[in-house]
């Protein structure tokens, strides 16, 4: 558990800038404040709560004290951290109280994805990709913010507290242009489906599932379904696996067999014969060529 003691020097601080240049590996772990991630260089993954994905510039992470998290695989990991007291993300709450973004995004229960047999699958909806402009806005919030924090005055706390009031309120802006975007796309009235789905790779997914998350009868779900992704529901649920295997086939701590297993293959040899009908290649020759491509990037 990282305390925010060890950050907040200063208590009347009600945000701290904190930058990494060149980001470690580091394992997963919990702090008591909130945090706001932003990517401003190189790659790595960033680990949660058994989620895992790449990071890449513009990547903004939003991180709860209750959930757990860490990163892997860092390459010149160019991080702005912006910490947050737990009480004054409260009082910005306040005011955006109305927003369903803020809440999506900064609520203190993460959302969980529909239980299936008992049990919930947690997945990490709480990120976001900035564009350019909007990450070079970020950028120079957080250094308004790091300034002011430096001043130490009382007037130079609340002036730091209204920079990070319109930090969250870009990032509210940006993530509600960026769904309203995806939903004005024909697959958007399946994105709850779709989300399901990725997050439960690894698990025997029935059509039935997926029409009780979309709310329709499995036979109006299936016509609904092809109809607007050109392909059948579990044409959809296998190319995802197959995806997700690519995705775990370049991990260096990533055995084929433990791959196939991650992506809902039971049977090794059934896996093969499907990655191969995917991607022209065997597993093992993908993985092949994979780490030697990155091997002559580095």
């Amino acid at each position: 558990m990282l305390l925010g003691s060890r950050f907040f020097a200063n208590p009347k601080a009600r945000a701290v800038i904190h930058r990494e240049r060149q980001q470690p590996a580091i394992m997963q772990h919990r702090h008591n404040f909130f945090e706001i991630a932003i990517v401003t260089g190189g790659t790595g993954d960033h680990l949660t709560d058994g989620f895992r994905h790449r990071l890449k510039v513009g990547d903004v992470l939003l991180i709860h004290c209750s959930r757990s998290h860490g990163y892997a695989r860092t390459r010149s990991l160019s991080l702005i951290n912006v910490l947050i007291r737990n009480d004054v993300l409260a009082r910005i709450g306040l005011e955006m109280k109305d927003l369903p973004a803020f809440e999506f995004l900064f609520a203190t229960e993460q959302p969980d994805l529909p239980p299936r047999g008992g049990k919930k699958a947690r997945a990490y909806p709480n990120r976001l990709r900035l564009n350019t402009a909007e990450l070079e806005q970020m950028e120079d919030l957080a250094t308004r913010i790091e300034e002011e924090t430096r001043r130490g005055h009382d007037s130079s706390f609340l002036l730091g507290e209204a920079y990070l009031t319109l930090m969250v309120g870009l990032l509210v802006r940006s993530f509600e242009r960026g769904r309203a975007a995806t939903q004005r796309q024909p697959e958007g009235r399946f994105a709850r489906v779709l989300a399901w789905i990725d997050a439960n790779l690894a698990k025997p997914l029935m059509v039935s599932d997926m029409a009780r998350i979309a709310g329709m009868s499995e036979r109006t779900f299936y016509r609904k379904f092809r109809a607007t992704l050109s392909m059948s529901p579990l044409d959809y649920l296998l190319q995802a696996r197959i995806r997700h295997a690519k995705e775990q086939l370049v991990l260096e701590d990533s055995r084929i067999a433990e791959a196939a297993l991650a992506c809902g293959f039971e049977d090794s040899n059934y896996f093969a014969r499907c990655f191969r009908g995917r991607t022209g290649k065997s597993p093992r020759a993908f993985r092949s060529d994979a780490l030697a491509k990155a091997a002559l990037s580095q």
